[in-house]
């Protein structure tokens, strides 16, 4: 009981630091359900009774909270005019900002205006230059359709080119973003797969900072055929923007920069750093083998003949009406799951802890939640697994490391490039008739790229995920390695890159 009081009280401690930056779906994750469902219902009444000209009293620490919650209930327009004229505390302006943005785009195909932006900071510091380039490509990314998305991206590349050389570009490549998360590993494994070839001289060199997975970084480090260093942390952002290679483009060696693969869903350009070769694949040597099949075997009883990973990005508490539009629900996989174990192989569901658990009759191994997580171990699963499934996130990509095979569930909007062994399943996007579009329809709708579900609602459309039966038919064509048997209402959601 006191266990239970003392982390009531933590998350509540937590949840009012981080309210001036709280949205409405990431207020109903910081508490149990039925909390934040009986808090939902609170302030659902409260901005349905109180008038505009009474928004005022609104705390400001609760504003940014009440403006989203406002938007993502649907409710009417004036009532988020009324709250965007409200002063809001410091911590919270950026985001406001960035939802006006955002809205104007939706809804008027209104862009900011990144050439003034861009002009403007052209004399200012490096510091400066480097944090309005990652502003730019963080809301752009995250925001707009695929074509403006790279119209965008060329902008920046271009302001890049335009601006006084250092002499020191080609050098040193400084890469401050590719470690901090598990995906953007994956990218720098990807950035060096295409520079080994283009620049085999070239020096890559990362902060000295915690990587999302430091056993994985080392054995990429081992592998790697170009040289890497490291650098204190702070010396990234007093460096000119032409030294350093982003998630989302790099210098090449023809002075000209491209797109890198962390965005490569829209783009008239290669990606041959997809294509995984035994000249540069990362690998176990025959001991970490052996010991990853020990401590299996410990935890299991046994290690299965054959495993798949299953990753399925869902939010705690398993309500998808405010989660992002990649998400899905684990428990429709349950057929996939048991497909796999008639066939004498194992699920092995990957995540993190705040991932919810599996149900009890679900036929798989939860890892996640299991005392045998570690770095080692992610590593040693995404080497041996004989598939990787599950949704977009960023634990997608160090499996095509290790030239595992992928089947990608539930996709929506990035992900159209990538090895040639690649299957994946899309969501059906409707429209108000229920009429699925197809992708390339799409391709150029304000809202083909939002991770942001009540935008799209909003706007008349809608995301259905995959069925369970889809699923499964889908896991047993990667089985199989024969996709042309996938035959359902859904066809044309299913393929091959």
């Amino acid at each position: 009981m006191k266990l239970f009081v003392f982390r009531l009280f933590s998350r509540i401690k937590i949840a009012l630091r981080e309210m001036p930056r709280m949205s409405y779906g990431a207020f109903n994750k910081k508490f149990p359900l039925p909390i934040a469902r009986a808090m939902d219902k609170l302030v659902f009444v409260f901005l349905i009774i109180c008038p505009n000209r009474f928004m005022i009293v609104i705390p400001s620490r609760f504003r940014y909270l009440f403006l989203m919650a406002s938007h993502s209930l649907g409710l009417n327009d004036y009532k988020v005019e009324a709250l965007l004229k409200l002063d809001f505390p410091k911590a919270s302006v950026d985001l406001v900002e960035s939802f006006s943005n955002a809205r104007d785009y939706y809804l008027h195909g209104k862009m900011p205006d990144f050439d003034q932006r861009l002009e403007s900071v052209r004399n200012e510091s490096y510091r400066v230059q480097n944090q309005t380039l990652r502003d730019i490509i963080q809301w752009s990314f995250w925001t707009l359709n695929h074509k403006d998305f790279d119209e965008v991206n060329t902008k920046v590349k271009n302001f890049l080119v335009s601006l006084p050389k250092t002499g020191e570009e080609h050098r040193r490549r400084y890469l401050p973003q590719h470690i901090t998360n598990m995906g953007h590993l994956a990218m720098l494994f990807l950035y060096i797969n295409y520079y080994k070839q283009r620049d085999p001289n070239r020096v890559i060199v990362l902060p000295e900072i915690k990587s999302a997975n430091d056993y994985y970084l080392k054995l990429l480090c081992k592998h790697s055929p170009l040289k890497i260093e490291f650098a204190n942390s702070e010396i990234f952002s007093k460096l000119s923007p032409t030294q350093l290679d982003t998630l989302h483009y790099s210098l090449d060696v023809n002075n000209k920069y491209r797109t890198e693969s962390d965005c490569a869903f829209y783009s008239n350009q290669e990606h041959p750093e997809f294509e995984v070769r035994d000249d540069f694949i990362l690998s176990l040597d025959s001991e970490e083998q052996s010991k990853g099949s020990a401590l299996l075997k410990e935890y299991l009883g046994y290690v299965p003949m054959w495993f798949v990973l299953l990753h399925v990005r869902e939010p705690k508490n398993r309500d998808l009406t405010f989660a992002q539009a990649r998400d899905a629900n684990i428990d429709k996989y349950w057929k996939l799951a048991k497909h796999v174990a008639d066939l004498g192989g194992l699920v092995v569901r990957m995540g993190e802890s705040s991932f919810p658990r599996i149900k009890r009759d679900f036929m798989a191994f939860d890892y996640a939640h299991s005392q045998l997580k570690s770095e080692f171990m992610d590593v040693w699963f995404w080497a041996n697994a004989r598939f990787w499934v599950g949704t977009v996130n960023g634990a997608a990509f160090p499996p095509i490391t290790f030239g595992t095979k992928r089947l990608i569930t539930d996709q929506w909007y990035w992900y159209e490039k990538g090895p040639k062994t690649d299957m994946v399943l899309r969501k059906s996007f409707k429209n108000q008739a229920g009429v699925q579009i197809e992708f390339g329809e799409y391709l150029g709708n304000e809202l083909s790229r939002t991770m942001d579900p009540t935008f799209i609602k909003r706007h008349g459309f809608r995301l259905e995920n995959c069925d369970e039966d889809e699923l499964k038919l889908a896991m047993s064509c990667r089985l199989s390695n024969q996709s042309s048997k996938f035959n359902s209402s859904n066809l044309s959601t299913m393929i091959i890159l």
